[in-house]
């Protein structure tokens, strides 16, 4: 969950939703919002479906899978490209990138 933070507050924000409101939506305290996107606690789990829903995203988009996956995409292209550069075949590193 390490982008959930980040995320909440981004997508509270598109949605023109304050702390408030999402704590109201959810039933819980506005102080679990704030605490969550600054990252000092973590929603319990099952309340992932509702937040997407609140957000209109996806949960997967909410937690930071997307960023995730880019980031190890990138890691493994350029290890990779390591790989054949260390081989020499300079080429090859260069198609890589």
């Amino acid at each position: 969950m390490l982008y959930l933070s980040e995320n909440l507050r981004k997508y509270r924000c598109l949605k023109n939703l304050t702390q408030e409101e999402v704590a109201e939506f959810l039933g819980i305290t506005p102080q679990s919002v704030s605490k969550w996107e600054r990252n000092e606690s973590y929603p319990d789990i099952t309340l992932l479906p509702a937040l997407a829903n609140i957000f209109e995203t996806s949960i997967d988009l909410l937690v930071g899978m997307d960023t995730i996956r880019a980031e190890t995409t990138r890691y493994n292209i350029h290890k990779k490209a390591v790989a054949y550069q260390r081989k020499g075949d300079y080429d090859s590193a260069e198609k890589k990138f």
